[in-house]
């Protein structure tokens, strides 16, 4: 995670780096399977965090 002041208040990126163990498909079923669920799921949180801090 790295943080950035700006005027409005604070920038976070949040990195993740998740691969699947496996020989010759690993890095396909990552980008196909694992990415797409992953990408998600961090949305839905992000999204349950804003409805949960709005006014």
């Amino acid at each position: 995670m790295t943080f950035t002041e700006t005027d409005g208040g604070t920038l976070v990126r949040w990195t993740t780096r998740a691969e699947i163990p496996l020989p010759l498909l690993g890095a396909p079923l990552t980008r196909f399977l694992a990415r797409p669920v992953i990408t998600r799921t961090f949305g839905n949180i992000l999204d349950a965090a804003e409805k949960a801090l709005a006014p």
